[in-house]
């Protein structure tokens, strides 16, 4: 029985070496290093994403700046100083283009002291300035607007009813007066001014004497009415 055991544990140990041996001949080698490298994934041949600002800067070259828009000052101004009558059945009506001012303005069914057909701009006070010029609480500006020679819709004569404009620019100041008439006494005055392209507060005003206002009892008896609509 020992002899049996024996032979039979000599048996299983020499099966199990040449099984060993079997098994370390069916492994695979090792795949070599380049084989590796060629399941890698191949390059991409899209071209090459553009640049970014900031990839630009890192690289040396500052980015190109866009260049603002210009725009032209828009300068509307005349040449000379020239008048247009304005004038019906009731009034005779001189402006100037100089300021878009008033530099006459008759009533012709009105006499003044002396009987003749009533002036309402008083040549004595004209050294103060003219009638419809514009009040702007900046000094400059409103000497700028009530000196400057605008351009007129009309010049010469004009029958009313009817309109007249005058518009006026100059660096960042523009300015535009219209002037409508009808068949009565009533004159609507619209006055735009705007400096550096915003909206300015600029008045029409008659800056002194109304009529023949040279004596006592013509200034006593005398009363302007006004009315107006801001927008």
């Amino acid at each position: 029985m020992l002899m049996v055991f024996a032979i039979t544990f000599a048996l299983i140990i020499i099966s199990q070496i040449f099984l060993f041996k079997d098994k370390s001949k069916q492994q695979p080698k090792p795949a070599p290093v380049q084989a590796s490298q060629a399941n890698a994934p191949a390059p991409s041949s899209q071209p090459e994403a553009a640049s970014t600002p900031a990839e630009t800067v890192s690289k040396g070259r500052a980015p190109a700046k866009a260049k603002p828009a210009e725009t032209a000052a828009v300068t509307k101004s005349a040449s000379s100083e020239v008048e247009t009558v304005v004038e019906n059945d009731l009034f005779r009506i001189v402006f100037t283009n100089r300021g878009a001012q008033v530099k006459s303005w008759v009533l012709k069914k009105y006499k003044d002291e002396d009987g003749h057909p009533l002036d309402l701009v008083n040549p004595l006070a004209v050294k103060f300035g003219l009638p419809l010029s514009l009040y702007a609480y900046d000094e400059d500006l409103r000497n700028q607007v009530n000196s400057a020679l605008y351009v007129g819709s009309a010049s010469g004569a004009i029958t009313a009813p009817g309109e007249l404009t005058y518009e006026y620019a100059q660096g960042d100041t523009t300015v535009r007066k219209t002037f409508q008439f009808d068949d009565t006494y009533v004159i609507s005055v619209e006055t735009v001014a705007t400096l550096n392209g915003k909206p300015v507060q600029a008045y029409p005003m008659w800056p002194a004497a109304f009529g023949d206002l040279s004596t006592g009892p013509c200034s006593a008896s005398a009363k302007i009415e006004e009315m107006g609509n801001e927008k």
